[in-house]
């Protein structure tokens, strides 16, 4: 088994979720193979970030509340361009190219 292959197990390992025999395997692995031991540290952390997470609590009104901000916002602007400078630039480059 390659480490593309063991990458798609770390999950399970970290989480504990692998059977038996495939965890020690893991296990061994991650010993022998630098680039799945950084994989397999950097998910821990993720793991443990995740677990003291406090929860985010989301209101009945969050939808009308956010559609709100949004009609309260201003409209930007479309940006005004000096037509007259533009027609006279191509005035002038059409009579050089002519």
């Amino acid at each position: 088994m390659g480490c593309s292959s063991c990458e798609n197990w770390l999950d399970r390992y970290v989480d504990g979720d692998l059977e038996p025999g495939r965890a020690a395997w893991m296990a061994r692995h991650l010993h022998q193979c630098p680039s799945c031991e950084q994989l397999h540290r950097r998910l821990r952390v993720v793991d443990a970030l995740l677990e003291t997470m406090q929860p985010i609590t989301l209101h009945d009104d969050f939808s009308a509340n956010v559609m709100a901000a949004v009609r309260r916002a201003a409209v930007p602007a479309t940006p005004r361009r000096a037509w007259p400078v533009v027609a006279i630039a191509y005035l002038v480059v059409g009579w050089v190219v002519l």
